[in-house]
């Protein structure tokens, strides 16, 4: 089996499973009061691209995420999710789709730039796997916990 590294905010013994899916039942949950619009334009653009150009690639709105290297994962911690533990995973069904993308393509276009012309870019980029610095993993199968890697930011020694 293949290792893999997963950040989510809850505390999980090994054998957990994580279900694809959470992060479009996070953007569902949007109101006008609560949640990123931003966010949620940028996922819209993505997600628009692969449909129509990669409609086989797993979307973003219904899959699991996870890092190839605990060195990528740890950039991914230590930005987005500094309190969340750190899982070694593996794949609970292993020929599921997967695509291997950039999540440094995942951003948002300068101040003062036209937002659909450049997300479009870079959703191309991703859904072509171009431009790979930091490697994210897409898939439809759920992540089998093997371990608690850290359970603080990646200073934190328990």
């Amino acid at each position: 089996m293949t290792t893999y590294f997963h950040s989510a905010p809850l505390l999980l013994e090994p054998g957990a499973i994580i279900h694809p899916g959470n992060w479009g039942r996070i953007l569902n949950c949007y109101t006008q009061q609560q949640g990123n619009p931003w966010i949620l334009a940028r996922e819209f653009a993505f997600e628009s691209i692969r449909v129509s150009e990669h409609p086989e690639l797993p979307s973003r709105l219904s899959c699991a995420f996870a890092f190839e290297t605990l060195e990528h994962a740890n950039q991914y911690k230590s930005n987005f999710s500094a309190w969340s533990p750190l899982y070694e995973v593996e794949l609970v069904t292993p020929d599921a789709p997967l695509h291997r993308a950039g999540f440094n393509l995942v951003t948002f276009p300068p101040l003062n730039v036209e937002f659909v012309p450049v997300a479009v870019g870079l959703a191309r980029k991703y859904w072509s796997g171009e431009e790979i610095e930091v490697t994210e993993i897409l898939t439809k199968s759920a992540l089998r916990v093997r371990s608690l890697v850290s359970s603080g930011p990646a200073s934190y020694q328990p």
